[in-house]
């Protein structure tokens, strides 16, 4: 049970109340910061016997006290003076009574507050987000909206960004807090700027209630018009349906067709290429030219991740540490799932050749650059159909879809894909997501990157 009371602390004659929020954790077993309650009791009484300790079982506790800055504004004098005084005075009766409303309705929404969540969980910086949130309500923002598409995007990632913050502020472990309000800006940024330019180029403010599919058709024609690839523009439009459904539910006026502002899913012609069990073999066994050793290690990275089936956000993190008994324990960066990926001989080759260790750290951009070099040594060379980034002359990356050679597709996902691929009719799809981390069987096929012909041979295997 949380306490919540108020105390002046500022130095200035007249400041705002802060608010102190106290409450004991218990356990069962020894923790850091924690005090054993029978220790700080044998230094003011009697010896305690062993048996009545082991019948306490939260004999641990530790008291916290959590304050931040409230927008009650009191004098200082009225403070120290008459805040608890039993005044007969009316006017200080009705000063007492004015900030007591104040304190006890903020009182009441923290109290609700913090029912929601285990006491472990709420810290410092909780409080002053749920404190700035009781004092800029949704009621108060809602005010504010703005009615253009370009203005509501960048209100979006604010409120997105509002929302990250508060979660992560109840996560102690700074691995787990999310990324994604900066991602999430950086992508909602240059949807920004396309949705500008097309405002320029027709002379007006697409407003939310204009997003239909009109504005669809001339968004796809635009984008396609300065070379943006067919996917880009699709997640392009699934972000504006969200900002639009986003402005539904505070009230504004949307189009009846938004639910259209989509298009289909294109049949892919390209190849999205992964490294089958025989190229990882002759990856393995390639003989390195002494000028050429300095790729040894991306080549145990490239094996490393074709066998644990981690993005590479991932597996270039790991290290010995994370290993017990033979498996492999760590939480994914972008999704901040639980991962046990069991050793595979391969990686347990690679460890034994690093002294029970894996190889050096190398950045996500050198083995991006590097791996296509151990492959292009290893003769994946011939052509097929793929996309790569691209320099245009205006200095812009543009997905650029050609023949490129087998080794120029191969990059830091390759790895998962093949893992995904190699293992599909081999091992049970559950088992694959459990590795992966891929939420749905649905999403794990598509994920795929095999021939039909060689499904169908892998289903064959089983009959």
């Amino acid at each position: 049970m949380a306490t919540v009371s108020y105390l002046y602390r500022s130095t200035k004659p007249i400041g705002f109340l802060t608010v102190r929020v106290t409450f004991r954790l218990k356990s069962s077993e020894p923790i850091k910061g924690f005090k054993d309650v029978y220790e700080i009791k044998r230094k003011n009484g009697p010896v305690i016997s062993e048996i009545t300790k082991e019948k306490n079982r939260e004999r641990y506790i530790k008291d916290v006290v959590l304050v931040a800055a409230t927008k009650i504004e009191v004098e200082k004098h009225f403070y120290l003076k008459q805040y608890n005084s039993k005044s007969k005075d009316s006017s200080i009766q009705k000063r007492q009574a004015e900030i007591s409303q104040k304190e006890n309705e903020l009182r009441i929404f923290l109290t609700d507050e913090i029912s929601k969540y285990p006491l472990e969980s709420i810290n410092t910086d909780w409080l002053k987000a749920t404190v700035g949130h009781y004092y800029s309500p949704k009621e108060k923002i809602e005010n504010s909206v703005p009615q253009d598409l370009y203005s509501f995007l960048q209100f979006y990632a604010d409120d997105k960004a509002r929302e990250f913050e508060k979660y992560n502020s109840l996560l102690e472990d700074k691995s787990m807090r999310e990324k994604n309000p900066i991602t999430l800006r950086k992508k909602l940024k240059t949807i920004q700027k396309k949705v500008l330019e097309l405002q320029n180029l027709e002379g007006r403010p697409i407003l939310i209630r204009d997003v239909n599919v009109s504005f669809k058709n001339r968004y796809f024609d635009y984008c396609m018009s300065i070379n943006y690839a067919y996917d880009t523009i699709k997640k392009d439009l699934g972000f504006i349906r969200s900002c639009c459904y986003k402005a539904e539910s505070l009230g504004m006026e949307i189009s009846n067709d938004v639910a259209d502002v989509k298009i289909k899913n294109l049949t892919k012609s390209i190849e999205d290429v992964y490294l089958s069990f025989s190229q990882l073999d002759k990856i393995r066994d390639l003989e390195l030219k002494t000028e050429d050793l300095y790729l040894d290690k991306y080549r145990d990275w490239c094996i490393i991740s074709c066998y644990s089936g981690q993005r590479i956000s991932d597996f270039l993190r790991f290290e010995n540490s994370m290993i017990e008994n033979d498996i492999i324990y760590f939480i994914q960066e972008k999704t901040k799932k639980k991962i046990a990926v069991p050793l595979h001989p391969e990686i347990k080759r690679i460890l034994e050749k690093y002294d029970n260790d894996f190889p050096p750290k190398v950045s996500d951009q050198k083995y991006n650059k590097y791996v296509k070099e151990v492959c292009r040594l290893a003769g994946f060379t011939q052509l097929v159909r793929g996309r790569k980034k691209i320099k245009n002359e205006e200095d812009q990356f543009r997905s650029v879809t050609k023949d490129y050679e087998f080794c120029e597709l191969v990059s830091g996902h390759t790895g998962r894909r093949s893992f995904a691929t190699n293992y599909y009719g081999k091992m049970p799809t559950s088992y694959i997501r459990l590795i992966t981390g891929h939420s749905s069987e649905k999403q794990l096929l598509e994920y795929l990157k095999k021939a039909d012909a060689d499904i169908s041979k892998d289903i064959a295997n089983y009959f």
